[in-house]
Order: C-alpha cells, then sequence, then structure tokens
C-alpha cells in the first residue's frame, strides 16, 4: 500500500491540470502524505525489537529456570524466551516430591522458580522462537515480535504435549487423575 500511494503521489507531480483543480489536486497530495505517514508509522511499529543476552534459554519450565538461576546468579545477561505452551508442571494439581518442600500446586512452584530466576536479575519474555539461528556466532532467535543475539543459546523445551491415553482426560486432571514424571 505504501508502493501504491507514493506511486499515486508521484503521477500527480507529473501530470499537468487545468487551473481550476489545482486545490483539489494539492488537497488530494496532502492526504496522500498523511496516508504515507501514517503508513510508514505502521511499518516502523511493526519493525522487530532487538535483543541482546549473553545466555538465551528457550522453554520456562523447571529447566529452563533452573538453567535462567544459575546463569543469572553467576552474572550473565539471562533471558528466558517463555512460550504459549504451558509447562506441564504448570497443569500439575500437586508437587509432592520436590525436595525441601511440602506439597504444592504445580503453578505455584512454577511461579517461585520463575521469581527466584528474576531475583537474580533473569528477563523473562513471552514469544515463540520461529526461527533458529545456531550455526553462527552470536547466536540468532526471532520471535514475531523481537529478534535476540546470544553467546550462549540453551533448548529446554520440556517434554512436549502429553499423550492422552484416556478418552476426555482433561477433564479428570486435578480430580483423581494425575501423572508422575518418575511412573510415568
Amino acid at each position: 500500500r505504501f508502493k501504491f500511494l507514493k506511486r499515486e503521489n508521484h503521477s500527480l507531480k507529473h501530470q499537468l491540470m487545468p487551473t481550476n483543480q489545482k486545490q483539489k489536486m494539492k488537497e488530494r497530495k496532502k492526504e496522500l502524505r498523511k496516508l504515507i505517514a501514517e503508513e510508514k508509522a505502521k511499518y516502523s511499529a511493526s519493525m522487530l525489537k532487538d535483543l541482546s543476552a549473553d545466555i538465551l534459554i528457550i522453554g520456562a519450565g523447571p529447566a529452563g529456570l533452573s538453567a535462567a538461576l544459575y546463569a543469572a546468579r553467576a552474572g550473565k545477561k539471562t533471558l528466558v524466551l517463555k512460550g504459549k505452551a504451558r509447562s506441564h508442571l504448570a497443569m500439575a494439581h500437586a508437587v509432592e516430591n520436590y525436595p525441601g518442600m511440602d506439597p504444592l500446586p504445580g503453578p505455584e512452584l512454577l511461579k517461585r522458580m520463575e521469581d527466584h530466576a528474576k531475583s537474580f536479575g533473569a528477563e523473562i519474555i513471552s514469544g515463540d522462537a520461529i526461527s533458529l539461528g545456531l550455526g553462527s556466532d552470536p547466536k540468532m532467535v526471532s520471535t514475531r515480535n523481537e529478534f535476540i543475539e546470544a553467546g550462549t543459546v540453551i533448548l529446554a523445551m520440556g517434554k512436549g504435549e502429553h499423550k492422552k491415553s484416556v478418552p476426555n482426560e482433561e477433564r479428570f486432571l486435578g480430580t483423581g487423575l494425575s501423572y508422575c514424571a518418575v511412573c510415568d
């Protein structure tokens, strides 16, 4: 659209018009300039945000957040990319065998892990990695909104989606049906 508007504005400059239409032409040019400026603003707003980190961790489950905790604690600029897929821990009704903790809901444990990593300076952003360039130095990762450069990329995307073994099992999660990482 931007190119079309620019072409239309350019062609108006080179048309010979009778004197009575000059005012209309000036008004149309002004309107086109305004539209071009709006299109440029939209284009600029849609550009990717550039980010950089010493360590980028793709995945915000227990493994990713543990890595973030240690990396940030070591003084590295640490960025965690939290995708739209939920961690299995976020779906756990109760976690009963985490060392040093009384049984607690999975989402609460995950929140504590996030807060702990953040307390050492790790930054957590939302977005799915859509492009990885891991063969270069620095490594490059893109999301829909960011372009991220990092010295190291840790892939901690988790186990993947659980395969259903019981019809309608999602209805029964937390009401007697449960998963066990050790058993399963």
